[in-house]
C-alpha cells in the first residue's frame, strides 16, 4: 500500500506541473490543452488577450493584407508575400541519372557486398549489368525505366528499394524543376475528420519564395480552401512537407473525399520528417521543425503559437470576430513553408554526393 502511495503522490506531482482546463472551455480544447505546461499556456493566453485588444474593431482583410478569392466552391481568403531566399546548390536531373545509372542495388537481390563483387568484376554501372547471365534481365527492365525519366516512375522505384529517409530519395527531388517543388503546409481544427482552416503552399524561383495561404473565414469556406490550395498543383508537381506523407497530405485527401472534391495527391512527396531525423535526431533534442529553426537556420519565432492552441485561437476569432487572435496562426504558417525551403536546400546539399 506504501508504494501504491508513493506512486500515486509522484503521478500527482507531475500532474500539477500542466494546466487543468476550465469545465466551461469545450470538450476537444481540454484534450488539447490539458497537456502544456502552465508557462506555455499561460503565455499564450496573454498573447491572444493581447492580439485581441491591439485588433479590436480592425477587419480581416487589412490585418491580413488578403483578398477574397473564389472558386467553383466558394470563396475564401487568399494571402501572399514573397521574400528572398537562398536556394543552396542542389543536383540537377544529369547528376542524379548519373548516380542511379551507377546504384546496382536498385536491381532486385543485389546488396551491398554482392554490388561490391559485381563492380569488381566489371559491371560498374546498371548498362554493363544488363549483359550479365543472372541480374541482366532485371538491371534491363531498372534501366528502362531510369532512361524514360519520368520523377513519378522512379520515385515509386526508389521507394520500393529503399528506405523513406534514405539520401537517394532525396536526391531524386533534382529530376524537378525548382519550380515544380511545391512546399505544403496546413492548420487544422484538430485531428483527421476536423476541418482544415489554413492551407499555405510555397513555390521557389530565382531566389526568391512566394507564399501563397488560403484560409478559411469560417468553417463553410474550407472547400473553397482547398479548392484554391489544389489549384498550384501541376502534371510534374512534386510536393515537399514536414511530416506531410503521415499527416498534411492525407488529410487534405479525407477533408476533400468528404466534400465529393477530386484530388490529384498521388505524386512524389519529399516529407523532410523522414530526412531530418536520418540526419539529426542524435544531434538535437527532438526534430520538430521549430528545434531544427532553432539550432540550424538561427531562427527564434516571436510571439508564435502552438500548434495545440490553433484550434482554441481560431474558435476565439469565430466567437468574436477579431481578426488578432488569425495573426499568429498566418505567421506560424508562412514560417513553417520558409523553414521547409530552406531545410530543403540544405538537406539537399550536405547529402549531395562527392565527386
Amino acid at each position: 500500500m506504501e508504494q501504491i502511495g508513493r506512486l500515486w503522490q509522484e503521478k500527482s506531482e507531475r500532474l500539477r506541473e500542466y494546466r487543468i482546463v476550465p469545465e466551461s472551455c469545450p470538450h476537444d480544447q481540454e484534450l488539447r490543452a490539458d497537456y502544456l505546461p502552465d508557462r506555455e499556456y499561460n503565455d499564450a493566453q496573454r498573447l491572444k488577450r493581447e492580439l485581441l485588444r491591439q485588433y479590436r474593431g480592425n477587419n480581416i482583410q487589412d490585418v491580413t493584407g488578403g483578398r477574397v478569392a473564389r472558386n467553383e466552391r466558394g470563396s475564401c481568403l487568399a494571402i501572399q508575400e514573397e521574400c528572398d531566399i537562398d536556394p543552396l546548390s542542389r543536383p540537377g536531373p544529369a547528376e542524379v541519372l548519373g548516380e542511379l545509372l551507377s546504384d546496382l542495388k536498385l536491381v532486385f537481390g543485389i546488396r551491398e557486398e554482392t554490388e561490391k563483387l559485381l563492380k569488381s568484376s566489371g559491371y560498374p554501372t546498371l548498362e554493363s549489368l544488363a549483359g550479365h547471365p543472372r541480374f541482366g534481365e532485371e538491371a534491363r527492365t531498372v534501366l528502362e525505366i531510369l532512361l524514360r525519366g519520368d520523377p513519378a516512375e522512379l520515385f515509386r522505384l526508389i521507394t520500393f528499394r529503399y528506405s523513406r529517409s534514405h539520401p537517394q530519395m532525396l536526391r531524386l527531388s533534382g529530376l524537378h524543376e525548382i519550380e515544380q517543388l511545391l512546399f505544403l503546409d496546413i492548420e487544422t481544427m484538430g485531428l483527421f475528420q476536423r476541418p482544415i482552416i489554413l492551407i499555405g503552399v510555397a513555390g521557389v524561383s530565382g531566389g526568391r519564395i512566394m507564399v501563397s495561404q488560403y484560409l478559411a473565414r469560417d468553417i463553410p469556406e474550407e472547400p473553397a480552401a482547398i479548392c484554391a490550395a489544389l489549384s498550384h498543383l501541376e502534371q510534374h508537381t512534386a510536393l515537399v512537407t514536414y511530416n506531410g506523407r503521415c499527416f498534411d497530405v492525407p488529410y487534405i485527401g479525407e477533408r476533400a473525399v468528404y466534400y465529393r472534391m477530386a484530388a490529384d495527391l498521388n505524386r512524389p512527396n519529399f516529407d523532410l520528417l523522414f530526412f531530418a531525423r536520418r540526419s539529426y535526431r542524435e544531434l538535437l533534442p527532438d526534430c520538430r521543425l521549430c528545434t531544427l529553426e532553432q539550432h540550424l537556420l538561427g531562427i527564434e519565432r516571436d510571439h508564435d503559437v502552438l500548434s495545440a492552441l490553433v484550434p482554441e485561437f481560431y474558435e476565439t476569432y469565430l466567437r468574436t470576430g477579431n481578426p488578432g487572435p488569425l495573426v499568429p496562426i498566418l505567421e506560424h504558417n508562412k514560417q513553417d513553408l520558409i523553414s521547409l525551403a530552406r531545410m530543403f536546400f540544405k538537406l539537399s546539399a550536405e547529402w549531395r554526393p562527392c565527386r
